[in-house]
């Protein structure tokens, strides 16, 4: 009896031993099998690509996608000097950067064309200055800058301004046949014209393209974006942060059912007076209810990113949806956003379909524009007038939701937002009526209210 009992006490304690042991390796476990997983697909992703250009090069579509990137390098290390000078218009290109460093001056860098036959991707930077005085002729003037150091080209990365610099991340250089995405730093000097290749620190975001970047405060912020490969494309859902004051990249973790779905090309605005940023739409694939094939996804939902945690020590940014109100834009993906105010003015934009095969897309591109109030959380379409047209009356669409219809014919943005309170005023009456009512998310992403 005695034995017995000693046998089992042991079997026991063995048991709690090795119970306790495993929970916690088991989250070590789970991690190691993880970074296991992704250096497997990496090692087939490499494998995969590495068999697809030399097959691509055999069978004379293109050159090594390597070499033309070296050719581009040679060519920048062979520049000594800085030199503006000024130039026509930049030919025809998209998925280039366009962005405001003053209130009459913007810097357009890389893009691409495809002519039919063939894609180029551009490295050109060139400076924009706006002759905005009413008193004089309007006009721009376009100066091409030639900078040792310049990075290859590219398109679909992403700018933004901070103080005296533009900072570049990311992006693709593309030919007819193959992709290779970037995942760099790059600090243009506005004074100086003169590139920097930062490197790269902390938790940094992989190599992407069609993410979104703006700032706040002393930070970079980056969500989204995806990455084109042999073996497929893949979408992310991922928040990086990046401190200008010793540019560290952070990663934020996701919180469960509480952050946007993996997307690219939706739209970003920051509201500096409410320390949030708003994302708005985007692009994806997923796959159909029977889990098979991928279709595409044009978002809807909105989110709002709440980063006033972020300058204390150890705060995380938290994620919010927003429901849908207003006269939304319809679905589309890389609509152009800026920022007025406390208010986003959307665009443009694409809807996508494919063709008869992968190969193909069926396109229809919008040139309508929508502001996006980020305090009444409303979408307003506005309607521009033609040059020369006569100024009408503002007017207010009459409709069971609310929503307004801006259909002012002006000169400028801002004579067009001047007033836009007043029409604004009647909307909050709307809201106030719908107070204290139960509502739920419909499966298009809005907001249904039940009295």
């Amino acid at each position: 009896s005695l034995s017995l009992s000693l046998s089992l006490s042991l079997s026991l304690s063995l048991s709690l031993s090795l119970s306790l042991t495993m929970g916690k390796k088991t989250k070590k476990d789970k991690e190691k099998r993880e970074a296991r997983k992704e250096r497997a697909a990496a090692k087939a992703e490499k494998k995969a690509n590495k068999k697809s250009k030399k097959a691509a090069k055999a069978a004379g579509e293109d050159e090594d996608i390597d070499a033309i990137l070296q050719q581009f390098a040679a060519a920048e290390a062979a520049k000594t000097a800085i030199t503006v000078a000024e130039s026509a218009q930049p030919g025809p290109r998209t998925n280039f950067s366009l962005t405001a460093v003053s209130n009459a001056e913007a810097v357009l860098f890389g893009g691409e064309y495809f002519d039919g036959v063939d894609t180029r991707c551009y490295n050109e930077l060139f400076r924009l200055e706006l002759v905005l005085d009413r008193g004089a002729a309007a006009g721009v003037r376009w100066l091409r800058v030639e900078s040792p150091n310049t990075p290859t080209p590219r398109c679909s990365h992403q700018a933004c301004v901070y103080r005296d610099a533009v900072y570049y991340f990311g992006g693709e250089f593309t030919t007819t046949t193959q992709f290779h995405h970037y995942g760099d730093l790059w600090r243009l000097n506005l004074k100086t014209n003169a590139w920097e290749n930062l490197g790269l620190r902390g938790t940094v975001p992989s190599p992407r393209s069609g993410h979104r970047m703006t700032v706040w405060r002393n930070y970079l912020v980056l969500f989204g974006g995806f990455y084109e490969a042999t073996r497929g494309t893949r979408w992310f859902d991922d928040l990086y942060v990046m401190s200008f004051t010793d540019l560290t990249w952070t990663k934020v973790e996701k919180r469960p059912l509480s952050h946007p779905n993996p997307r690219s090309g939706f739209g970003m605005a920051c509201h500096i007076a409410d320390d949030s940023v708003f994302v708005f739409g985007g692009y994806s694939k997923a796959k159909d209810a029977a889990g098979k094939k991928e279709e595409a996804v044009l978002h809807t939902d909105i989110w709002a990113l709440r980063l006033r945690a972020l300058a204390q020590p150890g705060g995380q940014p938290t994620w919010e949806r927003i429901s849908r109100k207003g006269a939304a834009p319809s679905p589309r993906s890389g609509a152009s956003v800026v920022t007025h105010k406390n208010r986003a003015l959307l665009f443009g934009g694409v809807f996508d379909t494919e063709g008869h095969n992968k190969y193909t897309l069926v396109s229809t591109f919008y040139g309508d524009m929508h502001a996006y109030d980020m305090d009444r959380r409303r979408y307003y379409e506005l309607q521009l007038k033609a040059k020369g047209e006569p100024k009408q009356r503002r007017r207010r669409k009459k409709g069971g939701d609310g929503a307004a219809s801006m259909t002012s014919s002006v000169g400028t943005i801002r004579d067009l937002l001047d007033g836009f309170d007043e029409e604004e005023d009647d909307e909050d009456e709307v809201e106030q009526e719908k107070e204290g009512q139960y509502g739920f998310w419909d499966e298009n992403g809005e907001m249904v209210y039940i009295s």
